[in-house]
């Protein structure tokens, strides 16, 4: 992942690796289920929609966590780079997918892959927005050369605003690509969840801008009364554009055996295939092959390009175009194969 400047900036000047402040008793501590988290768990994911399912979609033998009443980092959490230099990031749990899908899924009870789907950019949007908001507070940070974030992390009222903003980004972002009966469902979720996140449709278009403008005005509240400026004709919300979520590296926590949950990662879409590679996958070392994109297809072998027993074999033009696609893309393929810890 390519590195980024203002990042850089704020660890180096005003970072640290030690956690969160002992005193930022608003915000919570870092859940078990992150700080537990271990590489045979943690898989890096490098999409929007990284997940698929692969066979039938069993309920979990453990219990899921509880959905209805409590806060999304139940389900997924934000480590500030502030605070976190090496590790920092956001996570997923896929219990915690699985426990919204289903709670989002009712009275069907059986969640199909497309909830499944919703329910990992929900969680993956929410965390977003804690991301913008220290890239927000980051930018004043460059500019004044003094700390920000720090002081905003620990303020009640801000956090509370930030997660409201967050649960308005997150179904924002599901009104986009999800039907209107999931939308309610999400918002029937949301209330439950308690001050601060259940706020959220205070902050729905076309008021998200206001949002974003308390929210930065809660991080440069000194400035204000220094320069004599009222909070709402100050227009602050800036700080938040352009900051691209592609540069904050997302990992899923696997800590409930969900053997038919995948993490994918996509490959570009050429000579009309699509290769993807699963990051939980099990043995042999193998690629998965869409010929169209978009329609599944077949899984080969690698290195060898041979499908995979009781799997379809490419017709010769299509095997044509494969060792072509490999010609372009093998190095990069074989790199994100040689990292998985194939089972």
């Amino acid at each position: 992942m390519a590195s980024d400047p203002i990042v850089e900036f704020a660890q180096l000047r005003f970072g640290t690796d030690a956690g969160l402040p002992a005193d930022a008793v608003t915000r919570g501590p870092v859940p078990d289920w992150v700080a537990g988290a271990v590489d045979e768990t943690r898989v890096p994911a490098e999409a929007d929609s990284p997940i698929t399912v692969e066979g039938r979609v069993p309920p979990p033998r453990e219990p899921p966590p509880v959905v209805d009443g409590t806060a999304t980092e139940v389900l997924a959490y934000y480590l500030p780079f502030h605070f976190y230099r090496s590790a920092w990031g956001i996570y997923i749990r896929g219990a915690g997918v699985w426990a919204l899908a289903r709670r989002l899924a009712l009275p069907k009870k059986r969640p199909d892959a497309n909830v499944l789907s919703s329910a990992y950019n929900l969680l993956l949007d929410h965390e977003r927005l804690h991301f913008f908001a220290e890239y927000a507070s980051s930018r004043v940070e460059v500019v004044t050369a003094e700390p920000c974030y720090n002081a905003y992390f620990k303020r009640r009222d801000a956090a509370l605003h930030e997660e409201a903003l967050a649960n308005a980004y997150a179904i924002h972002g599901l009104h986009r690509r999800a039907s209107g009966k999931l939308e309610k469902a999400v918002s029937a979720w949301m209330a439950t969840q308690g001050p601060g996140y259940s706020d959220f449709s205070k902050w729905l278009p076309p008021r998200f801008h206001h949002g974003e403008r308390e929210a930065a005005s809660n991080m440069t509240a000194e400035s204000f009364v220094l320069n004599g400026l009222a909070d709402a004709q100050h227009p602050v919300e800036f700080l938040f554009r352009n900051a691209s979520s592609r540069r904050v590296p997302v990992y899923i926590i696997l800590d409930l055996a969900l053997p038919w949950l995948r993490v994918v990662k996509p490959f570009p879409k050429d000579f009309g295939l699509q290769v993807y590679v699963h990051s939980n996958d099990h043995k042999p070392p193998h690629i998965h092959i869409e010929c169209p994109p978009g329609t599944r297809r077949t899984r080969y072998r690698w290195p060898e390009l041979s499908p995979l027993p009781r799997d379809s074999r490419l017709r010769a033009s299509e095997k044509k175009r494969l060792r072509q696609y490999v010609d372009l893309y093998g190095t990069a393929i074989g790199h994100r194969i040689m990292a998985i810890p194939w089972k």
